[in-house]
């Protein structure tokens, strides 16, 4: 039972940052963005120690674009990797 709540209550914080997210594509964070990506099964690293982080995803074969490490994101990277969330989503 608390593994089932907690599980819920994970799928539903997610769906909650997924929302706030869509809802206000010019002002979101870089770790709000991460964090979204990871909890959908996304892998973001930084290997070179640069500005941009890597991202793939086990289920997408396609490369994915660098995330730039800036706050606030640039709605363009949010909607092409809000896209990829409905994609891995939708299975």
């Amino acid at each position: 039972f608390l593994l089932l709540c907690l599980t819920h209550s994970s799928s539903v914080s997610k769906e909650k940052l997924y929302e706030k997210i869509s809802r206000s594509k010019h002002n979101t964070s870089f770790s709000d963005l991460k964090k979204l990506l990871e909890s959908y099964g996304f892998i973001v690293k930084n290997k070179t120690g640069g500005s941009h982080y890597s991202v793939r995803h086990p289920e997408l074969e396609f490369p994915i674009k660098p995330l730039p490490k800036n706050t606030p994101v640039k709605s363009p990277y949010i909607r092409d990797f809000l896209a990829l969330i409905d994609e891995v989503k939708e299975g």
